[in-house]
């Protein structure tokens, strides 16, 4: 009698705990895994140029098709009390064309052109000189009346703001890019380590629009692995709020350097924190910046996969180091795998702040940690740069991940099952 009511005591205290999961450990394969590469090099052919989507904070290439209605209307996707999920079609296709464009000697002088801009927009000299004219320009439109150095003004200052990008950048900012002191401190891993534990779990993500106003498009991003089947990445890689608008496809390419993929699966399912979806404001939405990319194939069982925890901070644990590892877009290119360790610097219930480089196409990267037990461990999903603007630098000086709560933990695991 005494042993039947033990049992079923640890039973009861079994099925709470189960409720209220607060870590999970990551699995790491004891052998290394088969590697299936390909690439998609070939002569004559160039990485496609990536464009900046500033309203959303991620990179995309291609060219818009005409416009359908957005995919909120799909009868794939269904709401349920914990979340959208989206049932994407089971498209094999690895990699689209639009990846690589054809090299044309126009292009080759559009590069070097832009390669030329660079430099010179890079140099100091050249940027206070520009500087001056449009100064002196502005000045002289302003308060002369002969219409021959009104001319003259214009053409300076026409000339001017193309030289001046440095410092246009400085006042006005460019959020992809949140290096947060003078140089960028992030390492690229090698061609080897990324197919080597603990890189291998990180992976590009490609999202291709097939409908809406992003019909064409396809948009990247970063994930890790933390299942078997299943990705922890931002939501805002996977869902627009407002339009409801998401990808038709989505691939995951864990361990991808430069045109060299040697893993690669496609999404099943997307699915987004509710609480994304339903704020009513941008700022409250930001506290549920989370998604799962479920995928059609068992990645993780092969390459292993990262645990994640609500534990590790607490109300007064400041300087707790972690790493972000993950695909910038931007002068990166978005076709290598960058880390970088760092220190938390701030934190309240659903947002940690660290001093850590990043850039748009990170959106997505696990912010993780590992102990002396060789347990790594996702605690928060990057999301947000504080930007390079003067302002933003003046009033917010670090990037900025969602952390993962007890309740964001229980999101997880209900669709896990």
């Amino acid at each position: 009698m005494k042993k039947s009511i033990i049992l079923s005591m640890g039973i009861l205290f079994a099925l709470s705990n189960s409720c209220n999961i607060q870590a999970t450990k990551s699995y790491r394969p004891t052998e290394r895994p088969s590697v299936d590469e390909f690439t998609l090099y070939r002569k004559g052919m160039v990485p496609a140029e990536l464009k900046y989507d500033s309203q959303e904070d991620l990179y995309y290439f291609g060219k818009t098709s005409s416009f359908q209605p957005a995919a909120e209307s799909s009868p794939l996707m269904t709401e349920t009390p914990n979340g959208l999920v989206c049932t994407l079609n089971d498209d094999r296709e690895s990699l689209p064309q639009m990846f690589f464009s054809r090299e044309r000697p126009s292009s080759i002088i559009l590069s070097l052109d832009q390669a030329l801009k660079k430099k010179l927009s890079n140099s100091p000299v050249f940027n206070t000189v520009a500087a001056g004219l449009l100064g002196m320009g502005i000045g002289n439109l302003l308060f002369s009346s002969n219409p021959y150095a009104m001319s003259l003004s214009s053409i300076a200052i026409i000339a001017a703001m193309q030289g001046t990008s440095s410092i246009s950048r400085l006042l006005r900012g460019d959020n992809s890019e949140s290096v947060l002191g003078t140089t960028d401190r992030r390492i690229r891993i090698s061609e080897d380590d990324c197919k080597e534990w603990p890189y291998v779990v990180h992976g590009h993500m490609r999202m291709n629009y097939t409908s809406g106003e992003r019909k064409g498009l396809t948009y990247i991003g970063s994930g890790t692995l933390i299942h078997n089947e299943f990705v922890l990445t931002a939501a805002h890689n996977l869902y627009k709020r407002g339009t409801g608008l998401m990808p038709g496809t989505v691939t995951f390419h864990p361990g991808r350097f430069g045109e060299t993929f040697p893993w690669s699966a496609q999404g099943n399912q997307m699915i987004i924190h509710p609480q994304y979806k339903e704020s009513p404001t941008n700022s409250e939405a930001r506290n549920a910046d989370i998604a799962l990319l479920k995928l059609n194939k068992p990645l993780g069982r092969d390459l292993g996969f990262f645990g994640y925890s609500s534990d590790v901070f607490n109300d007064k644990s400041l300087g707790v180091d972690v790493n972000i590892t993950g695909y910038p877009g931007g002068e990166k290119g978005g076709r290598h795998l960058y880390t970088m360790k760092g220190a938390t610097t701030k934190h309240n219930e659903h947002t940690v702040l660290y001093d850590i480089d990043t850039s748009a196409g990170q959106s997505g990267s696990g912010v993780w940690s590992s102990d002396e037990d060789d347990n790594y461990t996702c605690h928060a999903v990057h999301a947000y740069g504080c930007g390079s603007s003067l302002f933003k630098r003046l009033t917010s000086s670090y990037n900025s991940g969602t952390r993962i709560t007890a309740e964001k933990i229980e999101f997880i695991e209900q669709h896990l099952k």
